[in-house]
């Protein structure tokens, strides 16, 4: 793979190797047997071999392709890492992503109809999960749902419970 490692800016172990080459929001994009594929996720399975769910940087740096700065985790490994370094946002000094509603305090929880109701986005469409009296209701079942779908992070995960 040298005409991949060639567009690689290599240096120190500890130091971010980044992307030279064309970038989509921020990655790198590496055109492999006629596909595009994220630089940093095929410098993961040349060092490592194929990972079993996503490759996500401990760096923070989108176009750090340096295989000691990256780690196989799910999606909610990620935004728990994210969450925990503050890439997140916070609003009115608390703990709270910005990830929850403004209205309720809880992420996948909104006002509508007078109601409390839970939804979630999976593969690209916006699921009802139900209505419920109270916020705190709705916010269990957004969790139970994101779990047993292995979706998360849920609430809980992300110290919002």
């Amino acid at each position: 793979m040298k005409r991949f490692w060639e567009k690689v800016d290599i240096r120190g172990e500890d130091e971010c190797w980044l992307w030279k080459a064309s970038k989509r929001a921020g990655y790198g994009a590496f055109k492999l047997n006629g596909e595009v594929v994220s630089a940093h996720r095929l410098a993961y399975s040349l060092v490592f071999g194929d990972p079993a769910n996503w490759v996500c940087h401990r760096c923070d740096v989108r176009a750090c392709c340096n295989p000691a700065h990256l780690f196989d985790g799910t999606r909610s490994d990620n935004m728990k890492d994210a969450f925990d370094k503050g890439r997140l946002g916070h609003f009115g000094g608390s703990k709270r992503s910005s990830f929850a509603s403004s209205a309720t305090g809880f992420k996948g929880v909104y006002v509508e109809r007078g109601k409390y109701v839970a939804r979630v986005w999976l593969e690209g469409k916006n699921v009802f999960i139900g209505y419920f009296e109270k916020a705190e209701e709705a916010a269990d079942k957004f969790d139970a749902y994101v779990e047993e779908k292995n979706i998360g992070p849920s609430n809980k995960e992300i110290g919002l419970r």
